[in-house]
């Protein structure tokens, strides 16, 4: 992660927008932020940090809220946008306040994030259509390869932290280490290992458990008891199998004759249902109905002639009302073709109206188009007019600008001659010559200026002017050629006679009228067109009627001729009259008819098949005595029953026979599985117990500790620039609070001495040049372990002004190793030893309206 760009705003001490450009102070490699105490140096790197994290860089001011400048007006939103490249990509990471008024009249900043990339073309697209708190900052780990506390402590080393990995205690250690390179991994998968161990511990209760209750089942205490109880089974179970054999004979016996039995009643059964429906058949009423069937069937041929005059008689009626109603459709017809030629003839009239309307629409439309063109012309005479009156208020704006721009060139110059004045006044002494006068005396020389001004800021204060100037004189002279377009334009419309909005509303009015006839005249054509055509079809329609008509005639005549033929007819076959009383009685169709005919031939087939089944039976039956069906079935249900109970005994002792055989078997295998398992878990769970450290140190501790002496390699390597290498940091391997706390004590080698001692035991100044040399070597393992993240800068927040001359010279010899390995040191710091040293860095201002800042290269 290299940063590129920072900017924010009413953020921290800072209320206006501050830039800074990393890219530019990447050249000079190693740079200072100096400024007051107060003044603002670690809000810098705040801003960068609640960019990507929303959280300050100390990790105690708080929410982005509270870092909301002050000085700030309410209006004025607090913003804070970071540039960076990280993996051959650039991204720009921002977070905001926006205000907003409720309805009580109160404030209330609403905290906004985004995050973005930048595309092949340059312009910088987002990553979320709607980002979140936790989308922002999930992505920024993602792009650095950094969470925020490895963050803290790889690119941001925040004020007062330097010590902390140093003098902390083992637990402390850690809890820094695990947070840092996520070991929590090591003592994660010692616990589901564990977890795993003791769910296999009570597996194997729960199966031991089960091998007694199998025993239990069955009543026994032993598996010698089971195989005992499963050789008397099975001497039970043949004998039963002996005397089930017997039973089933005589089942199958009484079955036999059971079948036979029901057989011979089917057929004393069947006799008597013969004998039941020929009596049913042959009684008076029966007879009585088959001679009514009779009687109505023969005057079935009557009954179709009169079906058939009735029909003759309906068609009749029905022709002569279709004569009716072509009769009045010709009546409408002729009175609808009276009224289509009136139409014609009022369309003729009114399509000769309006071609004569037609005729006169060019003389009027010419006639309203040059009274629109002289209102056009009066329209843009009052728009210059009005562009005429904006133009002196933007010229009376621009002179207000003019004399602005002068009065702070005037000031300027004045604040930039005391400046001077100043400057001067500092290197005059007594007896020396005034290089300005050349005198010797100075009586009253100037003092410094407390707000002077440099002479850029005088060449900026005179562009400024110049450039007022020029606008002023370039307005003034468009206004003129303005007046002038004015003028001429207002002669024009004069000699055109000038603009009547009456007469041009009047003439549009009678153009619009004109136009209206015109554009209706090709539809009156049509109309008139269609009139035609409707004349013509009503015409061909109304001779369609008259045929009809004389059609409808013809078939009532030939329906009336057929009805009274068959009339003849029938008074021919009946004239008595007999068989149409009969069917007015009974009215029947056809149908009726043929189903009568059918009912008569199955009861005269019915009556004959039982008189022939009853002659076949007793034939058949002559000497048979009729079985006791209640006896023989008894004794059959009886020994079924029997038979059955005798059969569910015999399977119940196959079932416990099988029982015993399978249970022995599955107690066989579960035994075995069990001492397997056993073996397996004793195996397992002692080395669960290895790596949870219980009889010494942990996995994850064991993890840390060589992590930890990587990191004190790394110090160790910066330390060589410190007091001539005098220090070296080592990991010890000795107890703090027990064998599982070994492996994560420091100590410091003493050359001069050749011993060894505690780190507490340094003085605050070499104390705090160990500490900055093994943050830098946390920083380095940190990065080599955050897969492959490269870090291309580094910042240091304070802590110099405990050291002496000696040590600040051993502290840049450090600062200097780290930029070669990170390519940019950022230092905060107010000694002024550093000052004079590095060059290049970034001045803080503060001021009554909040702090400023001044790259310096």
């Amino acid at each position: 992660m290299i940063p590129i760009y920072l900017e924010f705003q009413a953020f921290g001490p800072y209320a206006a927008r501050q830039q800074v450009d990393f890219a530019a102070l990447a050249a000079a490699g190693l740079f200072l932020i100096q400024g007051e105490t107060g003044a603002g140096k670690t809000a810098i790197l705040d801003a960068m940090t609640y960019a990507l994290y929303g959280k300050s860089s100390g990790g105690g001011r708080g929410e982005f809220a509270a870092m909301r400048c002050q000085h700030a007006p309410p209006e004025l939103p607090t913003e804070v946008r970071f540039t960076f490249s990280a993996g051959g990509g650039v991204y720009r990471f921002e977070r905001r306040l926006r205000l907003r008024r409720k309805r009580n009249g109160d404030v209330e900043y609403l905290p906004g994030q985004d995050a973005f990339y930048r595309t092949e073309t340059g312009d910088f697209a987002p990553f979320f259509e709607n980002p979140k708190l936790k989308n922002v900052e999930e992505k920024a780990c993602e792009l650095i390869g950094l969470g925020y506390d490895q963050f803290r402590q790889v690119v941001v080393l925040p004020q007062g932290q330097f010590e902390r990995l140093l003098v902390a205690s083992s637990e402390d250690k850690e809890k820094i280490l695990t947070t840092l390179f996520g070991a929590g991994q090591w003592d994660a998968a010692a616990q589901l290992l564990a977890e795993e161990v003791n769910g296999r511990r009570r597996s194997l209760d729960s199966l031991r458990e089960q091998l007694g209750a199998l025993l239990s089942t069955h009543q026994c205490d032993s598996m010698e008891a089971l195989v005992q109880k499963q050789l008397e089974a099975e001497a039970a179970l043949q004998q039963a199998g002996r005397a089930f054999a017997s039973l089933a004979a005589r089942v199958d016996a009484a079955e036999q004759a059971l079948a036979a039995g029901r057989a011979l009643d089917a057929e004393f059964a069947r006799l008597e249902e013969a004998q039941k429906s020929a009596a049913a058949l042959m009684s008076p009423e029966q007879a009585a109905a088959q001679e009514e069937r009779r009687r109505l069937l023969g005057c079935r041929a009557l009954a179709m002639r009169l079906a058939a005059w009735e029909t003759q008689q309906s068609a009749a009626e029905a022709a002569a009302n279709r004569v009716q109603a072509c009769a009045a459709r010709a009546e409408t017809l002729r009175a609808q073709g009276e009224q289509l030629r009136a139409r014609q003839d009022a369309l003729r009239s009114q399509l000769e109206r309006q071609r004569l309307d037609a005729a006169r629409l060019p003389a009027a439309q010419a006639q309203a188009q040059a009274w629109a063109a002289l209102g056009q012309q009066e329209r843009a005479l009052g728009a210059l007019r009005a562009e005429m009156m904006d133009r002196r208020g933007a010229l009376d704006a621009l002179a207000r600008r003019e004399r602005d721009c002068a009065r702070r060139s005037r000031d300027t110059l004045d604040r930039y001659l005391q400046a001077l004045s100043g400057e001067l006044a500092a290197q005059l002494a007594e007896g020396a010559p005034c290089p300005v006068c050349g005198s010797t005396y100075h009586p009253a020389p100037a003092r410094p200026a407390r707000d002077g001004a440099t002479r850029e800021q005088v060449a900026a204060a005179n562009r400024a002017l110049a450039e007022a100037q020029k606008a002023y004189v370039k307005a003034s002279a468009e206004l003129d050629s303005l007046c002038a377009d004015e003028g001429k334009q207002r002669e024009a419309l004069d000699a055109a006679g000038g603009y009547d909005p009456a007469a041009h509303a009047q003439a549009d009015a009678a153009c619009q009228a004109l136009a209206k006839a015109a554009q209706a005249l090709p539809q009156t054509e049509r109309d008139l067109a269609d009139a035609a055509q409707a004349c013509t079809r009503q015409e061909a329609q109304l001779q369609a009627a008259a045929e009809a008509l004389r059609q409808a005639q013809e078939a009532c005549a030939r329906a009336e001729a057929a009805a009274q033929t068959l009339a003849r007819q029938i008074e021919e076959a009946d004239p008595a009259g007999e068989g149409r009383r009969t069917l007015a009685g009974h009215p029947l169709t056809e149908a009726e008819f043929a189903a009568l005919e059918g009912a008569l031939r199955r009861y005269e087939a019915a009556l004959a098949s039982a008189q022939e089944t009853i002659r076949v039976q007793t034939d058949k039956l002559s000497g048979a005595v009729r079985p006791d069906m209640a006896l023989l079935e008894s004794d059959a249900h009886r020994l079924a029953e029997q038979k059955l109970r005798d059969n569910a005994a015999l399977a119940v002792r196959a079932d416990a026979c099988k029982r015993f055989a399978a249970d022995q078997k599955k107690l066989e295998k579960q035994q075995a599985a069990y001492d397997a398992q056993r073996a397996a878990y004793d195996a397992d769970l002692a080395f669960v117990r290895l790596l949870r450290g219980t009889n010494g140190v942990s996995l994850q501790r064991y993890v840390l500790g060589v992590t930890l002496s990587a990191v004190t390699r790394e110090a160790n390597r910066l330390l060589e620039h410190v007091h001539d290498g005098r220090y070296q940091i080592y990991r010890t391997l000795e107890t703090a609070g027990g064998v599982r706390k070994a492996g994560l004590e420091l100590e410091v080698l003493d050359r001069q001495t050749g011993g060894r001692r505690p780190v507490a035991s340094l003085s605050g100044g070499e104390k705090f040049l160990v500490a900055l040399a093994l943050s830098i070597g946390l920083s380095a393992v940190t990065q080599a372990q955050s897969g492959g993240t490269r870090l291309g800068a580094i910042f240091i927040d304070e802590g110099f002004g405990t050291l002496d001359s000696a040590s600040l010279g051993d502290a840049l010899g450090v600062l200097a190793a780290i930029r070669r390995t990170r390519g940019m040191v950022g230092v905060i710091s107010h000694v002024g030893m550093l000052r004079e040293s590095i060059g290049a860095g970034i001045i803080v201002k503060k001021g009554r309206q909040g702090s400023s800042l001044e790259v310096r290269l």
